[in-house]
């Protein structure tokens, strides 16, 4: 997980408020945050998920996931741990709008996202053990990605 200073490191490179720069967490979110944009992001990093044929799962507001995650289970022919992770996944820069972030603040972001999926699943399905990963840009096209999949066995 990304260390507060960190992540307080790159937010101040870009939000200066009256020609000072907020010293801490609470001055940063003070200053510079957005209540209505809080609750969009809780989207992000508190995610719904549900499960499907025993599978846990992401829901991206897609219409027709189950449907669509089944017929991939029955044609795709790939393990299950790799396709949970292929639908269970984010592109960390196609997630907004505004794609203006450098490969540091890319990490952090991902490394945030990581941390609360965890959470999440931890909470969502405390009795099962998933693999949650910050996949970076040099193994997946030049952009950083999160996915997650279900540990079914033990590490070999």
């Amino acid at each position: 997980m990304a260390s507060t200073e960190a992540i307080l490191t790159a937010l101040r490179k870009r939000f200066r408020s009256d020609g000072h720069v907020p010293h801490d967490e609470m001055d940063m979110l003070h200053e510079t945050g957005k209540a209505p944009e809080a609750l969009l992001y809780s989207l992000l990093f508190v995610p719904t998920l549900f499960i499907v044929d025993d599978s846990v799962l992401l829901m991206h507001g897609v219409d027709e996931a189950e449907r669509h995650f089944l017929e991939a289970k029955r044609a795709s022919g790939m393990p299950l741990e790799r396709l949970e992770a292929s639908i269970n996944r984010v592109e960390i820069p196609f997630l907004f709008i505004d794609r203006d972030l450098d490969d540091d603040e890319e990490r952090l972001l991902a490394e945030q996202i990581a941390e609360a999926w965890r959470g999440a699943l931890a909470v969502f399905c405390p009795e099962r053990r998933f693999m949650v990963k910050v996949i970076p840009p040099e193994e997946n096209g030049d952009v950083t990605a999160v996915e997650f999949f279900e540990r079914r066995s033990e590490p070999g």
